[in-house]
C-alpha cells in the first residue's frame, strides 16, 4: 500500500547500495589517477573500461546526495510544515559548513577534494529545495549553459599544470573561485547539475517497478544517443575544419559538456534503478555489507586517501605503478573497507566522520 501524503517512508536500500557501488567506483578511478605513470599512456582492458567512467561516478555520488536532500525534505515540502521546513533547511546549512570546512582543511593532502564542492552544492540547494520542479529544470538548464559560455570567454586551462595535474594559484582568491565555479574538478558550472537532477529524482517514487520500468528504457535510450553522437562525430570530425566545434559533443568529463552532462544523468539513473532492484530481489543478507558500505561515505572518502594511499606511499608503491596493480589495489582496500562497514556498522548506527557530522547539525 502507498504511503500517505507527508508520511515517512522506510529508507531506501537501494540509494545506500548504489552508494556503496560508487564507493568502489572512486577508488578505482582515484588509484588510477594517482597511481599510473602519466608519461606512459594506458592501454588494454581495464584502461577502456576505467576511461569511460571517469567522472561518472562522482556526478553518482552528487545525484544521490541531491535524492537524499529530496527525501530529507519531503514531509515539510508536501505538508507546507514551516516549523519542518525552517529546521530542514538549519541542518543543511550546518551540514554544507561542516563539509566545506572539512574539504578545504583536506585539499593539501587531497587536491581533488570534492567536499567543498558538495558544500556549496547543498548551500545553493536550500535556496530551492522547496521550488518546482520547473524551476529546478531551468535552473539544469541554466548552470550547464553558463559552463559552455565561461568556456568561450575566459581560458578553460588557466591555473592548471597538466604535467602533474595541480592548479598552481589555488590559494589565491581569484584561483580559489575560478578553481570552484568553473575549471575545477567538480566546479559548480556545470556540476550542480547533478544535484539538481537528484533532486528531481527523489520527488519521484522510484520504489515503484512501472516509474523504474519507464525512467529506465528513457535513460537508457537519452545516453545511447549521446554515446553514439560522442563515438560517432567526434572521431569523424577529429583534424577537420570542423574539430574544434565538435569539442562541445565529447561525453568525457574533462571538460563537462552539455552531453557530458546528459550522458552521466542517464548512466547514473540506471545504476540506481539496477541498484534499487538488486535490493528488493536478493537476500539482505547479500546486500547488507555493500548498503553499510554506502552508508559511510564519507569516512570512506577521508580513509582511502589518508590510510590506503598513505600506507603506499610509504611503501615506495603509490606513483608510477602498472593500472593493474592498481585496479588490484583499489579492489583490495574496497574488500577490507566493506569488511570494516559491516563491523561498524554492528555496533554502531553510523560511520566514524558520519557520526561528527551528525553531532554537528543535528
Amino acid at each position: 500500500m502507498p504511503s500517505k501524503k507527508g508520511e515517512q517512508k522506510p529508507r531506501i536500500s537501494g540509494y545506500d547500495f548504489a552508494r556503496g557501488i560508487a564507493v568502489l567506483g572512486m577508488f578505482l578511478m582515484n588509484f588510477k589517477i594517482v597511481m599510473q605513470n602519466p608519461l606512459e599512456p594506458a592501454s588494454g582492458f581495464w584502461a577502456v573500461l576505467l576511461q569511460g567512467w571517469e567522472g561518472r561516478f562522482g556526478a553518482l555520488f552528487i545525484i544521490l546526495a541531491g535524492i537524499g536532500v529530496s527525501l530529507m525534505t519531503r514531509r515539510a515540502r508536501e505538508m507546507q510544515d514551516f516549523d519542518k521546513l525552517k529546521q530542514n533547511r538549519r541542518t543543511l546549512l550546518l551540514r554544507a559548513g561542516f563539509l566545506f570546512v572539512l574539504g578545504c582543511l583536506f585539499i593539501p593532502i587531497w587536491e581533488a577534494d570534492i567536499l567543498h564542492y558538495y558544500g556549496l552544492y547543498i548551500a545553493l540547494a536550500v535556496l530551492v529545495v522547496f521550488r518546482s520542479e520547473k524551476m529546478l529544470l531551468g535552473l539544469m538548464v541554466v548552470t550547464t549553459s553558463l559552463f559552455v559560455l565561461l568556456f568561450l570567454v575566459f581560458n578553460w586551462e588557466s591555473g592548471w599544470n597538466w604535467t602533474d595535474l595541480t592548479y598552481q594559484d589555488l590559494w589565491t582568491v581569484q584561483g580559489f573561485i575560478r578553481n570552484t565555479f568553473f575549471n575545477g574538478y567538480h566546479p559548480l558550472f556545470p556540476w550542480f547539475v547533478f544535484f539538481l537532477f537528484g533532486m528531481l529524482m527523489g520527488r519521484r517514487d522510484l520504489t515503484a517497478k512501472s516509474n523504474r520500468r519507464k525512467y529506465l528504457m528513457l535513460s537508457g535510450i537519452v545516453f545511447g544517443l549521446c554515446e553514439l553522437i560522442a563515438y560517432g562525430l567526434v572521431p569523424w570530425a577529429t583534424g577537420t575544419a570542423i574539430g574544434v566545434p565538435v569539442l562541445f559533443f565529447n561525453t568525457l568529463s574533462f571538460p563537462p559538456f552539455p552531453l557530458f552532462v546528459v550522458s552521466a544523468c542517464c548512466s547514473s539513473l540506471i545504476l540506481i534503478i539496477l541498484c534499487i532492484t538488486i535490493t528488493e530481489n536478493l537476500p539482505a543478507a547479500l546486500t547488507r555489507p555493500i548498503v553499510s558500505t554506502g552508508q559511510m561515505v564519507l569516512t570512506h572518502y577521508i580513509a582511502h586517501v589518508v590510510i590506503a594511499m598513505g600506507f603506499l606511499e610509504t611503501i615506495g608503491r603509490l606513483y608510477n605503478q602498472p593500472l593493474s596493480f592498481a585496479v588490484g589495489c583499489a579492489c583490495l582496500y574496497f574488500v577490507l573497507s566493506v569488511t570494516f562497514s559491516v563491523i561498524w556498522r554492528a555496533k554502531y548506527n553510523k560511520g566514524p566522520l558520519e557520526t561528527v557530522m551528525r553531532k554537528i547539525s543535528g
